[in-house]
């Protein structure tokens, strides 16, 4: 074994970071939900069509409160441990609402605000990620 990391091989966790993977977990759920809007707007005069919307917000919260998975510190210099990358995005069909009388509920104004709103969103990671990933190339730069 040469040390090397040869190519197609994982790089063994590098980028494994909890910030990396809680925007990963963001850019999916941006992604997912820009096919949900893209899936309303393309139904907006389908007859019975429910809209679909994402749920992520609230799960990440709760996994960065650490209401899910607690790791367990037996010493107090051990690194806290919490499942906030597991997180995930789920898309639910809103059945509850009814705006014509085809019972169709898409409401084209709210879906273009949606997208306008989510753009922002997956802009806002993309830089954030950009961000971390210069900052770790300029660690590995100083390094050498």
């Amino acid at each position: 074994m040469d040390g090397k990391i040869k190519r197609g091989e994982p790089m063994a966790g590098f980028l494994d970071l909890p910030t990396v993977r809680i925007l990963e977990r963001g850019l999916d759920a941006s992604s997912l939900r820009h096919q949900a809007i893209s899936d309303n707007l393309a139904n907006i005069d389908t007859p019975g069509y429910k809209r679909k919307e994402v749920v992520f917000e609230d799960e990440l919260a709760s996994a960065l409160r650490g209401d899910g998975f607690q790791g367990k510190l037996t010493h107090p210099k051990h690194i806290p441990l919490s499942s906030s990358s597991n997180a995930s995005a789920k898309m639910v069909t809103q059945e509850d609402q009814e705006y014509r009388n085809d019972k169709n509920n898409v409401d084209v104004d709210r879906e273009m605000a949606l997208l306008a709103k989510n753009t922002l969103w997956y802009d806002g990671m993309v830089s954030l990620a950009s961000q971390k990933l210069s900052t770790l190339k300029s660690t590995i730069r100083e390094v050498r």
